[in-house]
């Protein structure tokens, strides 16, 4: 059972969140998934959570604008935590490049509003 300091942390976070956030994330089971997997995603200590922060920020060897194969970006138009934006910019640099725009979505609910449709582009 998980103490009311990460649950009231949750609730805090989830009321900054544009409404498409915070309606899935207050379904059913959403704050423990979402608890459970941020605990496990320390469990083994900060290294590998500072790892992938430094991974997503650093030159990654090679250049958007050199790959070759065909690419599909989904963003939603009101994620605070990458904004659509990035997404524009990125596709402008990857050649054969679709990009896939949500109006109406955020970070997370892209994904639970549109998971078959990004998984059927795979």
């Amino acid at each position: 059972q998980l103490s009311s300091k990460p649950v009231k942390g949750f609730e805090k976070f989830v009321e900054g969140l544009p409404k498409p956030d915070r309606l899935v994330l207050s379904g059913t089971n959403a704050q423990e998934l979402v608890l459970a997997s941020a605990v496990e995603g320390v469990r083994q200590g900060s290294k590998p959570l500072l790892e992938e922060i430094r991974i997503y920020s650093k030159f990654w060897g090679f250049e958007l604008s050199d790959l070759n194969v065909p690419v599909s970006l989904f963003q939603g138009e009101v994620d605070i935590d990458v904004p659509a934006s990035m997404a524009r910019y990125q596709a402008e640099l990857i050649p054969n490049c679709e990009l896939n725009l949500y109006p109406t979505d955020g970070h997370f609910s892209l994904l639970v509003n549109h998971v078959d449709e990004i998984i059927a582009s795979l």
